[in-house]
Protein backbone atom coordinates (compact mmCIF):
# COMPACT_ATOMS: atom_id res chain seq x y z
CA UNK A 1 0.00 0.00 0.00
CA UNK A 2 2.94 2.70 0.96
CA UNK A 3 4.94 1.80 -2.35
CA UNK A 4 1.62 2.44 -4.33
CA UNK A 5 0.62 5.79 -2.48
CA UNK A 6 4.67 6.33 -3.50
CA UNK A 7 4.03 5.52 -7.02
CA UNK A 8 0.74 7.99 -7.17
CA UNK A 9 2.48 10.38 -5.48
CA UNK A 10 5.28 10.55 -8.08
CA UNK A 11 2.60 10.08 -10.88
CA UNK A 12 1.36 13.20 -9.06
CA UNK A 13 4.22 15.44 -8.94
CA UNK A 14 5.31 15.05 -12.37
CA UNK A 15 1.87 15.92 -13.59
CA UNK A 16 1.91 19.43 -11.38
CA UNK A 17 5.57 20.48 -10.97
CA UNK A 18 4.39 23.58 -9.34
CA UNK A 19 2.62 21.83 -6.34
CA UNK A 20 5.13 19.21 -5.91
CA UNK A 21 8.78 20.76 -7.00
CA UNK A 22 7.52 24.56 -6.25
CA UNK A 23 7.37 24.05 -2.31
CA UNK A 24 11.03 22.40 -2.43
CA UNK A 25 12.08 25.42 -4.68
CA UNK A 26 10.80 27.98 -2.17
CA UNK A 27 13.15 25.58 0.10
CA UNK A 28 15.90 25.93 -1.63
CA UNK A 29 15.70 29.64 -2.35
CA UNK A 30 14.72 30.47 1.02
CA UNK A 31 18.37 28.20 2.13
CA UNK A 32 20.34 30.94 -1.00
CA UNK A 33 19.21 33.96 1.15
CA UNK A 34 19.75 32.37 4.41
CA UNK A 35 22.95 31.24 3.50
CA UNK A 36 23.94 34.89 1.95
CA UNK A 37 22.75 36.63 4.79
CA UNK A 38 24.40 35.13 7.31
CA UNK A 39 27.09 35.82 5.17
CA UNK A 40 27.19 39.57 4.33
CA UNK A 41 25.82 40.31 8.17
CA UNK A 42 29.61 38.88 9.17
CA UNK A 43 30.78 41.17 6.67
CA UNK A 44 32.77 38.17 4.63
CA UNK A 45 32.26 39.13 1.17
CA UNK A 46 34.25 36.03 -0.74
CA UNK A 47 31.23 33.78 1.09
CA UNK A 48 28.64 36.46 0.29
CA UNK A 49 29.52 35.91 -3.64
CA UNK A 50 28.19 32.68 -3.91
CA UNK A 51 24.41 33.33 -3.56
CA UNK A 52 24.43 36.38 -6.15
CA UNK A 53 24.60 36.68 -9.70
CA UNK A 54 26.39 39.93 -9.87
CA UNK A 55 28.61 41.53 -6.95
CA UNK A 56 27.46 44.66 -6.04
CA UNK A 57 30.66 47.46 -5.74
CA UNK A 58 31.01 47.69 -2.30
CA UNK A 59 31.57 44.04 -1.46
CA UNK A 60 35.20 44.67 -3.06
CA UNK A 61 35.92 46.43 -0.02
CA UNK A 62 34.65 43.43 2.25
CA UNK A 63 37.94 41.33 2.16
CA UNK A 64 41.21 42.21 4.52
CA UNK A 65 43.52 42.06 1.22
CA UNK A 66 40.87 44.97 -0.35
CA UNK A 67 41.45 46.68 3.15
CA UNK A 68 45.41 46.04 2.78
CA UNK A 69 45.36 47.80 -0.24
CA UNK A 70 43.91 50.80 1.06
CA UNK A 71 46.94 50.81 3.46
CA UNK A 72 50.10 53.00 3.28
CA UNK A 73 52.80 50.66 1.94
CA UNK A 74 54.81 52.26 4.68
CA UNK A 75 52.07 50.07 6.76
CA UNK A 76 52.54 46.94 4.86
CA UNK A 77 55.21 44.87 6.78
CA UNK A 78 52.99 44.84 9.34
CA UNK A 79 50.25 43.10 8.35
CA UNK A 80 49.89 40.60 10.98
CA UNK A 81 49.46 43.31 12.95
CA UNK A 82 46.54 45.08 11.35
CA UNK A 83 45.19 41.72 10.90
CA UNK A 84 44.49 41.95 14.43
CA UNK A 85 42.80 45.14 14.40
CA UNK A 86 40.81 44.29 11.07
CA UNK A 87 39.33 41.02 13.06
CA UNK A 88 38.72 43.03 16.20
CA UNK A 89 36.74 45.95 14.16
CA UNK A 90 34.35 42.86 12.32
CA UNK A 91 34.20 41.24 15.58
CA UNK A 92 32.62 44.97 16.85
CA UNK A 93 30.35 45.79 13.14
CA UNK A 94 29.23 42.34 13.50
CA UNK A 95 28.65 41.56 17.56
CA UNK A 96 24.50 41.84 17.22
CA UNK A 97 23.94 41.37 13.19
CA UNK A 98 20.74 39.47 12.89
CA UNK A 99 17.73 38.76 10.52
CA UNK A 100 14.45 37.18 10.16
CA UNK A 101 12.77 36.77 7.10
CA UNK A 102 8.92 38.12 7.45
CA UNK A 103 7.44 37.32 4.44
CA UNK A 104 7.62 35.50 0.65
CA UNK A 105 5.54 36.52 -2.19
CA UNK A 106 6.04 34.71 -5.85
CA UNK A 107 6.16 31.05 -7.27
CA UNK A 108 7.92 28.62 -9.80
CA UNK A 109 11.27 30.33 -10.30
CA UNK A 110 10.83 33.65 -8.35
CA UNK A 111 10.01 34.65 -5.11
CA UNK A 112 10.37 37.85 -3.41
CA UNK A 113 11.51 37.96 0.87
CA UNK A 114 10.63 40.97 2.61
CA UNK A 115 13.24 40.66 5.48
CA UNK A 116 13.87 42.55 8.92
CA UNK A 117 17.85 43.03 9.32
CA UNK A 118 19.60 44.10 12.39
CA UNK A 119 22.79 46.03 11.07
CA UNK A 120 25.52 48.59 12.47
CA UNK A 121 24.73 52.47 11.60
CA UNK A 122 28.20 53.46 10.07
CA UNK A 123 26.74 56.66 9.41
CA UNK A 124 27.22 57.91 13.06
CA UNK A 125 30.40 56.09 13.39
CA UNK A 126 33.48 58.85 13.14
CA UNK A 127 36.35 56.40 12.83
CA UNK A 128 38.84 59.33 12.36
CA UNK A 129 37.44 60.50 15.77
CA UNK A 130 37.92 56.77 17.67
CA UNK A 131 41.03 56.88 16.11
CA UNK A 132 42.52 60.21 17.14
CA UNK A 133 40.90 59.94 20.89
CA UNK A 134 44.30 57.32 21.51
CA UNK A 135 46.76 58.13 18.49
CA UNK A 136 47.67 61.75 18.26
CA UNK A 137 50.86 63.69 18.28
CA UNK A 138 51.33 63.56 21.84
CA UNK A 139 50.92 59.59 22.00
CA UNK A 140 53.02 59.09 19.28
CA UNK A 141 56.11 61.43 20.44
CA UNK A 142 55.57 59.44 24.20
CA UNK A 143 56.35 56.44 22.31
CA UNK A 144 59.17 57.83 20.62
CA UNK A 145 60.42 59.23 23.89
CA UNK A 146 59.74 55.97 25.71
CA UNK A 147 61.80 53.86 22.88
CA UNK A 148 64.61 56.35 23.65
CA UNK A 149 64.95 55.95 27.50
CA UNK A 150 64.92 52.25 26.75
CA UNK A 151 67.40 52.01 24.48
CA UNK A 152 65.32 50.67 21.72
CA UNK A 153 65.83 53.74 19.48
CA UNK A 154 69.14 55.99 19.06
CA UNK A 155 69.73 59.27 17.69
CA UNK A 156 71.47 56.78 14.37
CA UNK A 157 68.34 54.57 14.04
CA UNK A 158 67.22 54.37 10.87
CA UNK A 159 63.19 55.74 9.49
CA UNK A 160 62.93 52.16 8.76
CA UNK A 161 64.05 51.32 12.83
CA UNK A 162 61.84 54.17 14.16
CA UNK A 163 58.86 52.26 12.20
CA UNK A 164 59.58 49.08 13.55
CA UNK A 165 59.35 50.21 17.36
CA UNK A 166 56.44 52.64 16.50
CA UNK A 167 54.14 51.25 14.55
CA UNK A 168 53.15 48.25 16.48
CA UNK A 169 52.46 49.98 19.23
CA UNK A 170 50.51 52.63 17.20
CA UNK A 171 48.13 49.46 16.02
CA UNK A 172 47.78 48.08 19.35
CA UNK A 173 46.61 51.60 20.52
CA UNK A 174 44.08 51.39 17.27
CA UNK A 175 43.04 48.10 18.29
CA UNK A 176 42.27 48.67 22.01
CA UNK A 177 40.37 52.11 20.48
CA UNK A 178 38.00 49.82 18.42
CA UNK A 179 37.52 47.41 21.06
CA UNK A 180 35.99 50.40 23.31
CA UNK A 181 34.49 52.44 20.12
CA UNK A 182 30.29 52.60 20.83
CA UNK A 183 28.49 51.23 17.69
CA UNK A 184 24.75 51.61 17.29
CA UNK A 185 22.70 49.35 15.36
CA UNK A 186 19.16 49.51 14.01
CA UNK A 187 16.70 47.54 12.50
CA UNK A 188 15.24 47.98 8.91
CA UNK A 189 12.90 46.45 6.34
CA UNK A 190 15.00 44.97 3.00
CA UNK A 191 13.45 43.26 0.03
CA UNK A 192 15.57 40.41 -2.21
CA UNK A 193 14.57 38.79 -4.99
CA UNK A 194 15.69 35.37 -5.04
CA UNK A 195 15.74 33.72 -8.72
CA UNK A 196 15.95 30.30 -10.36
CA UNK A 197 19.15 30.86 -12.55
CA UNK A 198 20.87 28.18 -15.11
CA UNK A 199 19.51 25.60 -12.44
CA UNK A 200 20.76 27.67 -8.99
CA UNK A 201 18.95 29.67 -7.33
CA UNK A 202 20.41 33.06 -6.64
CA UNK A 203 19.98 36.46 -4.89
CA UNK A 204 19.00 38.56 -7.92
CA UNK A 205 20.86 42.02 -7.60
CA UNK A 206 19.45 44.36 -10.10
CA UNK A 207 15.68 43.42 -8.31
CA UNK A 208 16.82 44.01 -4.88
CA UNK A 209 16.39 46.92 -3.72
CA UNK A 210 19.19 47.39 -0.86
CA UNK A 211 22.10 45.71 -3.75
CA UNK A 212 20.96 47.69 -6.80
Amino acid sequence: MKKFLSVLLAIACAFSITACGGKNGEKEARATLENYLSSYLKLDGDAASQYIDHLPEDFESLTFDSFMGSMPEMLHPYESDLKTMYDTLIGRATEKTAFEIKNVEGKGEEYTYTVTVNIPDFDSLDIEEVLTGSINEDAITDIVLDAFRSGKLSDNSSEEEVLDVVMPIVIELANEAITDMSLDFYEEDEKFVVTLQNGKWLINAEKSESLN
